[in-house]
């Protein structure tokens, strides 16, 4: 992958992952559920929120730091709502 990438050095680069971790979280305890828990156990929703975005962001940090110096651009947050392009 890198190597494509040195080939064409005046192309625009994104990287990074993106996080949902909220998409994750509600996934997995269902939706309402997920809001049911930030109400009946707020420790155990904060616990675990907390896991999850420490393993994406190591993700991202292992990521970028191998393409960092490839990259262009980064989003590792959802885009607008608005309709607009990103």
């Amino acid at each position: 992958m890198y190597a494509e990438i040195d080939k064409h050095p005046e192309q625009v680069v994104f990287s990074g992952l993106w996080c949902p971790f909220f998409h994750i979280l509600s996934d997995f305890f269902g939706m309402e559920n997920y809001f049911v828990k930030m109400y009946d156990n707020p420790a155990l929703v904060e616990c675990v929120t907390e896991r999850v975005v420490d393993c994406m962001g190591a993700a991202n940090m292992l990521a970028m730091s191998r393409a960092a110096h490839r990259s262009s651009a980064s989003c590792v947050g959802s885009p607008p709502s608005s309709g607009m392009p990103v």
